[in-house]
Parts: structure tokens; C-alpha cells; sequence
């Protein structure tokens, strides 16, 4: 999941780079960070639980019942415990925000919405579709996830890979997407042709 959001957000807010931008290096800068930051946040966190004597396990699970009890039996944990979850609360309405962006961008381009109105018509389709998904829980058509992330996400990466690579003009990628002439790293060589060999060698 974290590669398709990853794919949407690097899409959409790409698009809105200043001209001249080496996108590669930014890439790279930001995959450090982000990596960096996770095994720091997965050490504490694994060393919080152990501390407790929890187990740890992934997902909502330690998020949502390991991680409250770790703290309970701290010192203080009920103000370091606030500050998590208040750190939490905001950087999960930063990603609903980078996410809504591309939703957002289509909107204003294709049908001439606002970002106002878009927001609300993306948020109230999102609702409704969490609803649906909430008290449909044991619908067998609704139990999509491991489709999405086994099936359709990898898809539409090799898909978007194929069409910058082939079908997207060169020109048109360095002119208009905000990509450096010179190339990804801002040291020489075409974007398009890069593309195309990581695509052969993955295929």
C-alpha cells in the first residue's frame, strides 16, 4: 500500500515541482529520510513493547492496544502516551491530506471544482465508501485487500513505468513534468531511457 501512495503522491505533487528540478536526487533524499525515519520509530517502539514484557506484533494491533499498555506501565506514560498519539494524529492528517491531493488536482483540471469543493466531494465518497466497507465487513466481494496489494498495485506501477518509458514524449517529460534536462540525478542521461531498462530487466 505504502508503494501505490507512494506512486499517487510522487505523481501529483511531481507535477507542481518548480522547472529544473533533478526529481532523482529529491527522490533519493526523501527515500533516505523516510527509511531513516521508520527504523528509528520501529526500534523505540520495539524496545517500548519489550520493555512491558508485550509482545510485539504489527499493525492496528500494537498500535492501538500493545503501544497504550506499554505506556500505562511507565512512568509518565500517560503524558508521553498523549504526545504519541498526538504525533500520530498528525501525521495520519498529513497523509489524508498529500493523498486527497491527486483526487483534488483531477477534479480541478477535468471538471473545474475548487479545492473546497473537491475536498468535501472527495471526503464524503471516502465516508461513504468506509461505511459501506465497515458493516459489509464478511461481504466476500468487499475483501479486496490482498488483490489490491498482491495484484493491482504492482500493475498500475509496471503500467505507469510503460507509459513514461514508451508512449510518453521525451520533451514533453522534461518540459512539462518538471524534470531536469540532464537527466534524473541532475548529472546526464535520459529519464525515458533509464525507465525502459529498469522495465526490460524487471521483465
Amino acid at each position: 500500500m505504502t508503494l501505490g501512495a507512494g506512486l499517487g503522491v510522487g505523481m501529483a505533487l511531481g507535477a507542481q515541482a518548480p522547472p529544473g528540478l533533478p526529481w532523482g536526487r529529491s527522490v533519493l533524499a526523501v527515500a533516505v529520510l523516510d527509511t531513516t525515519f521508520l527504523i528509528v520509530t520501529a526500534v523505540i517502539i520495539s524496545a517500548l513493547l519489550f520493555g512491558a514484557n508485550v509482545s510485539p506484533q504489527g499493525g492496528l494491533s500494537a498500535l492501538l492496544v500493545g503501544v497504550p499498555y506499554a505506556f500505562a506501565n511507565l512512568p509518565l506514560g500517560e503524558t508521553y502516551g498523549a504526545l504519541f498519539f498526538f504525533a500520530m494524529a498528525l501525521i495520519s492528517w498529513s497523509a489524508v491530506v498529500v493523498l486527497y491531493e491527486p483526487a483534488l488536482m483531477l477534479l480541478a483540471n477535468e471538471w473545474g471544482l475548487g479545492r473546497v469543493s473537491g475536498a468535501i466531494l472527495t471526503s464524503t465518497i471516502t465516508a461513504v465508501t468506509a461505511a459501506i466497507a465497515l458493516f459489509s465487513a464478511d461481504a466476500p466481494l468487499l475483501d479486496v485487500g490482498y488483490w489490491v496489494t498482491r495484484s493491482f498495485l504492482p500493475a498500475s506501477i509496471l503500467v505507469t513505468a510503460l507509459f513514461v518509458g514508451w508512449v510518453l514524449p521525451g520533451q514533453y517529460c522534461a518540459v512539462n513534468s518538471s524534470v531536469s534536462p540532464r537527466g534524473c540525478f541532475g548529472c546526464g542521461g535520459g529519464c525515458s531511457a533509464g525507465v525502459r531498462l529498469f522495465v526490460a530487466c524487471c521483465g
